[in-house]
C-alpha cells in the first residue's frame, strides 16, 4: 500500500510518517504480502539523509501546493498513492487574516485532487480499465474545528458552519472542494489541539504542552503566577490517536468500502488554557498533594508580603492559585483575530465509526511528560 504524506514535515505529518513507515517496516519483516511504501512532501527546506531516517526512511518530494509545482513529478516517481493523508495548511490565523487570498489557495486543496484525479485517468486509460473511479486513492484531509462559531459546547459534525476568522473560513473552503472536487473516498478530520512529545525531527515552534510545563516552570521560580485564558474551550487531542485513526480509515479503504465521512478529531475533554495547565502541574509535580484550586496560599501570601522566597513556592505550591491566574482571554492579548470562545467537540461519531477509544487529555499529558518532580 502506497501512503503520501502531503506536508510530512511539520508536526503531525512527522508524526505520521513515522508511525506508517513503521507499519511498513514491520510488515515487511512479517513477510505479509500487501506492499506498503511512504513517501511525503515539503514545501521548502528539504529534509536531510539524517532527517528521513529520524522518519523512518520514506521518500521526499518537493510540491508547491499554491500552483501544484511538483505534484506531477511527485505522482509520477512514487506512483499513484493508494492513500493521501493531506497535514499541509497555513494554520496560523493571525497570517491568514493578513493574507487571506494565500490561506485560501493553501488551504483549498485543489491543486491537490486536480493532481490525483488526473493520475487516476491517465493510468486507468493506459490499463484500459473504463472505471476510473475504481482507481482513486482514499484522501484524508484535515481541517479544524475553527470551522465552527464557537457559541455553544459540544459541536456535532452536522452543526452550521459559522467560521469567525479567515483560517476558519479557509477550511470550510478546503472541505467543501473535497466534497465537490473529490470523487473517490474521502475523510475530512476537524482537528482540535494536537498535543504530545517532539517529533523526530525538532521544529521551530514550542508544542502546546512543552510550552504551558516551561510557563508553569517559570512561574515557580520567580513565585509569580502565569496567567492561562480561562473562557476558550477546546478538545486537545494526542498526537499518536492520528495514526490509529488513519489506519483506521486506510484499513477500511483496503476492504473495498467507499465513504465519505467527517469527523470530530478532538479528544475527549473539554478544556480551556488554563484547565490544561492545570493538570500539567498537578501531574508534574508543581501543586502539593491535595492542593485547592482557588486563592494563593498562605505561604504564598507571607513570602509576597515579606519579599523573601518560600521553599515551598520555589519547588510545589500549595494552591493552584499560587501558580496560575484564570484570565479572560480578551483581557491578556490582543491576536489581531477573532477566535471563538468554545470550539469543543462532541467526539461519539469517530470513535462509533472506527471502533477506538481517544486519549483523555490527563493521559496524554502523562505520556508527553517526564515522570512528576
Amino acid at each position: 500500500m502506497k501512503v503520501l504524506v502531503v506536508g510530512g514535515t511539520g508536526y503531525l505529518g512527522q508524526l505520521l510518517v513515522k508511525a506508517l513507515t513503521a507499519l511498513g517496516n514491520a510488515e515487511a519483516d512479517d513477510r505479509v504480502a500487501r506492499d506498503h511504501d511512504v513517501a511525503l512532501t515539503f514545501c521548502s527546506s528539504p529534509p536531510s539523509a539524517d532527517q528521513l531516517a529520524a522518519l523512518g526512511g520514506p521518500r521526499a518530494f518537493r510540491v508547491d501546493l499554491i500552483n501544484g509545482d511538483g505534484l506531477a513529478a511527485c505522482i509520477e516517481e512514487f506512483g499513484l498513492p493508494d492513500v493521501v493523508v493531506n497535514c499541509a495548511a497555513m494554520s496560523v490565523p493571525r497570517q491568514c487574516e493578513s493574507d487571506p487570498a494565500l490561506a485560501m489557495r493553501i488551504n483549498v486543496p485543489s491543486a491537490l485532487i486536480a493532481a490525483l484525479t488526473d493520475a487516476a485517468s491517465r493510468r486507468a486509460g493506459s490499463s484500459g480499465d473504463a472505471d476510473g473511479e475504481q482507481q482513486l486513492p482514499l484522501l484524508i484531509h484535515l481541517s479544524t474545528d475553527q470551522v465552527y462559531e464557537g457559541t455553544k459546547s459540544f459541536y456535532k459534525e452536522s452543526d452550521p458552519l459559522v467560521p469567525v476568522n479567515t483560517y476558519g473560513k479557509s477550511k470550510v473552503a478546503g472541505e467543501q472542494a473535497v466534497r465537490e472536487q473529490w470523487a473517490g473516498s474521502h475523510a475530512i478530520l476537524r482537528s482540535s489541539i494536537i498535543v504530545g512529545p517532539p517529533p523526530p525531527v525538532p521544529l521551530k515552534k514550542t508544542l502546546p504542552l512543552q510550552w504551558i510545563d516551561s510557563a508553569l516552570s517559570s512561574s515557580l521560580a520567580s513565585g509569580q503566577p502565569e496567567s492561562f485564558f480561562d473562557d476558550e474551550y477546546r478538545c486537545p487531542i494526542y498526537v499518536h490517536d492520528y495514526p490509529r485513526i488513519v489506519r483506521a480509515l486506510m484499513d477500511r479503504h483496503a476492504l473495498g468500502h467507499r465513504f465519505a465521512l467527517t469527523l470530530n478529531a478532538g479528544g475527549p475533554d473539554r478544556l480551556s488554557r488554563a484547565d490544561m495547565a492545570a493538570v500539567v502541574a498537578r501531574i508534574r509535580g508543581y501543586l502539593l498533594p491535595g492542593a485547592s484550586s482557588t486563592g494563593p496560599s498562605a505561604a504564598a501570601a507571607g513570602a509576597a508580603a515579606s519579599g523573601s522566597g518560600s521553599a515551598i513556592v520555589r519547588t510545589c505550591v500549595s494552591r493552584e492559585g499560587d501558580l496560575i491566574t484564570r484570565a479572560p482571554a480578551a483581557s491578556m492579548a490582543n491576536r489581531g483575530v477573532a477566535s471563538p470562545a468554545d470550539i469543543s467537540m462532541d467526539t461519539q461519531l469517530i470513535q462509533h465509526e472506527l471502533l477506538l477509544a481517544l486519549t483523555p487529555f490527563e493521559d496524554a499529558v502523562r505520556l508527553t511528560l517526564s515522570a512528576p518532580r
